[in-house]
C-alpha cells in the first residue's frame, strides 16, 4: 500500500485531507511523493543544485536510496523534514 505524502512549509503530511486541515493549503501547492509502508517519522528531501535539467528533488525515507543518490550525486544537498504531529 502506497502512501500519499505531501511536503509544504518545512513539514511533511500524510494525505491530502492533512495537508489542507494542518497548513491550509490544497494539493497542488505542495511537493508529493508517493512511499509504500508505514508512516514515517521524517522524510529526507534530496536535491541537486549542479542538475541543469531541472529535474525535481527526491523525497524519500529511505537511507539507503538517498545514500546511493549522493554517491551519482556529490554536489546534492538533503534536508531532513519532519511530519507534521
Amino acid at each position: 500500500m502506497a502512501r500519499h505524502l505531501y511536503l509544504y512549509g518545512g513539514h511533511g503530511y500524510e494525505g491530502e485531507l492533512e495537508l489542507f486541515r494542518r497548513a491550509h493549503v490544497r494539493a497542488p501547492a505542495a511537493e508529493t511523493a508517493d512511499l509504500p509502508g508505514l508512516r514515517p517519522r521524517f522524510l529526507y528531501r534530496v536535491t541537486d543544485r549542479a542538475d541543469v535539467l531541472g529535474t525535481p528533488p527526491l523525497i524519500t525515507d529511505d537511507d539507503i536510496a538517498v545514500r546511493r543518490y549522493l554517491a551519482d550525486h556529490p554536489a546534492a544537498e538533503v534536508s531532513i523534514v519532519p511530519m507534521a504531529q
